[in-house]
């Protein structure tokens, strides 16, 4: 069945969308005169790097758990489409996930499209680890190990981050032949070290690597001056100060900037002492922090990133790259672009403060769980 939205674009023109079995069939710019909706109208959400959020997390979800997600993260954020991030905390555990929850890549649910996996690690530093690693679980990037992890799901994922200085090329090429994108990240990596491997980006830039200003050549430097190397960024105003987002806002291409989550499973949650991945941390202040009163992760949203992005700055045109078009185009998805023959997953927003209005999926509104709305 054929709909109609009408609205105003990211460059304030009147538009005119037709959406027919899950696509776009056409879009149109209205006349002046004509009659639009007072909504802007922008392709919805991608959000490449998440751990999860509102009490769940992919590495020990199960399948309703999974679903309810999905929906929580379109109507709540505006995501129409998220990669799972998995943390390599044992074997078993990472294939686990892989079993019971795989098969909902890429189906029609009421909810945010599921596209595949987004695997941070083991193949890492170990003096890079972050807070949700630890030494025991760094393995090396080997043929063996690739097996070992991910035999007969490799098709699944869509990112890897591996330190590229323990990466031959010959294991990147293999990857990348089974559609993975290859990121840098919890590293000591300079620019010498990627020169030549076909890394696609940078795993949430400026953190677990020589940051920028540290070193001559590190990596942070020479890929915010890249043209070919895409930058996931935390833009939450906590992970980095705002004269650091100013900095990386003017420096990077907005065609290599994808802004992300980074999000942790009680993003959502009242504010409190929670055990994630089998270590106890507090969510405090719009961010999660250890014992020592250190930030070791996100409950951002794709909703605020869209905003406070805009606030910095950036155009509505420059807000809709960092958080979908950008996005869907390293991942090669037929999404991002409010075009004829695109996937009808589109956000409505209000055009002042940005609230969700309305969320199409495959070209089907979403609705909130009317028990929610009780």
């Amino acid at each position: 069945m054929k709909k109609t939205i009408t609205g105003y674009d990211y460059k304030n023109r009147k538009i005119k969308i037709i959406i027919d079995n899950g696509k776009i069939m056409s879009t149109r710019f209205l006349k002046k005169m004509e009659y639009a909706d007072d909504f802007l109208v922008i392709p919805g959400f991608i959000d490449i790097h998440t751990y999860g959020g509102y009490g769940f997390d992919w590495l020990n979800g199960k399948e309703e758990n999974v679903l309810k997600y999905l929906k929580d993260i379109a109507i709540k954020e505006g995501v129409t489409s998220v990669t799972g991030t998995l943390p390599t905390l044992d074997v078993q555990s990472l294939r686990n996930s892989f079993k019971n929850l795989s098969n909902l890549i890429g189906e029609k649910v009421d909810g945010a499209n599921f596209l595949g996996w987004n695997i941070e690690g083991p193949f890492i530093d170990e003096n890079k680890l972050g807070s949700f690693f630890d030494r025991l679980t760094v393995r090396k990037l080997t043929i063996y190990n690739i097996d070992r992890y991910f035999k007969n799901f490799i098709n699944t994922i869509k990112i890897m981050t591996i330190d590229p200085k323990d990466a031959s090329q010959e294991i990147i090429d293999i990857l990348k032949s089974n559609g993975v994108k290859i990121f840098a990240g919890h590293t000591k990596a300079e620019k010498k070290d990627i020169m030549g491997k076909a890394v696609d980006g940078i795993t949430h830039f400026n953190h677990e690597m020589i940051k920028m200003g540290e070193k001559q050549d590190s990596l942070a430097k020479y890929a915010l001056k890249s043209n070919d190397l895409y930058i996931e960024f935390i833009n939450d105003r906590i992970h980095h100060n705002l004269k650091e987002s100013k900095k990386i806002y003017k420096k990077k291409n907005a065609k290599y900037l994808i802004l992300i989550t980074d999000s942790l499973p009680v993003k959502g949650l009242k504010n409190g002492e929670y055990v994630i991945f089998n270590r106890y941390f507090e969510k405090k202040d719009q961010a999660v922090y250890n014992n020592k009163g250190e930030i070791v992760g996100s409950v951002h949203t794709m909703l605020n990133a869209f905003k406070y992005w805009h606030h910095l700055g950036a155009s509505l045109r420059e807000c809709v790259l960092a958080t979908s078009t950008n996005a869907a185009k390293l991942l090669n998805l037929n999404k991002g672009k409010l075009s004829r023959g695109y996937d009808a997953d589109i956000l409505i927003l209000d055009r002042k403060k940005f609230k969700i209005k309305k969320v199409y999926i495959n070209g089907e509104e979403l609705e909130e769980n009317k028990e929610e709305e009780k």
